[in-house]
């Protein structure tokens, strides 16, 4: 990908490893920007098993934060 980062910015992204719990948090680094956290819509953490293997994610950036919109 090609862009910035920066507030409303949306991916698809394919899930390669569940996550299986809520710590550590996990993070997104998108072309070299900087690890940002990811949240549940809502600022909500992660609970375990929203992040699903081979199934795209759907995650948007409110300029702090990726939030999953599809857990």
């Amino acid at each position: 990908m090609d862009f910035g980062l920066n507030p409303g910015s949306m991916i698809f992204l394919m899930v390669k490893n569940a996550n299986t719990s809520a710590l550590p948090l996990p993070t997104l680094n998108v072309n070299g920007l900087g690890p940002k956290r990811i949240l549940r819509y809502g600022y909500h953490a992660l609970a375990p098993g929203d992040l699903v293997p081979n199934v795209y994610a759907l995650l948007i950036y409110d300029g702090n934060y990726w939030e999953l919109l599809n857990p």
